[in-house]
């Protein structure tokens, strides 16, 4: 068979953590980490690749196996070089948005997760900010913005960066 089975998930459920129930009220780590499995058609024999990938890397990891160049408006990367060295694998940074708010009890918000730190921001008023670290905190329970500056100001400049290009790709898409 020359078939690739992938199983992945749009996101993932919230059971309680940050007062909430379910997937469409927050982009706090619970409702985006999902689980991404790759059945090659081919003998493997490699492990398993234990960083943070997300799921636009899908769709340039297929093209690449198919040997189709990826086109240049995709976000995403090949999983290829990672699953053939694994050892050089590290964690690729993930952003998540909410929009205006469609459950009551949601909330406007974006965030920033570079597999060892996740930051979320709450947009509109009041506006706040969340800070964890993932390595220590998976859960995310120990706020720690104002605990750690220094990681704060870098999370920060990083979901900004990131915004700034995403408002100059909607202005050149007008």
């Amino acid at each position: 068979s020359r078939t690739i089975w992938i199983f992945a998930s749009d996101h993932g459920e919230s059971f309680g953590e940050h007062q909430t129930h379910g997937h469409a009220y927050n982009v706090f780590t619970q409702v985006l980490h999902v689980p991404l499995i790759i059945r090659f058609p081919f003998s493997l024999d490699a492990p398993a690749v234990r960083v943070q990938v997300r799921n636009l890397d899908i769709a340039p990891t297929v093209l690449d196996l198919a040997r189709i160049p990826v086109p240049e408006s995709f976000q995403g990367e090949s999983l290829l070089p990672l699953i053939e060295d694994p050892g050089s694998a590290s964690d690729r940074i993930n952003f998540a948005e909410l929009g205006p708010p469609s459950m009551p009890g949601a909330v406007e918000q974006v965030s920033v997760n570079d597999g060892s730190w996740a930051m979320v921001r709450t947009l509109g008023d009041p506006g706040r900010e969340y800070l964890f670290d993932r390595q220590l905190d998976p859960a995310e329970n120990v706020d720690l913005v104002d605990i750690d500056p220094g990681e704060a100001d870098r999370m920060r400049e990083v979901l900004d960066a990131h915004l700034a290009l995403e408002t100059i790709a909607e202005t050149l898409d007008s």
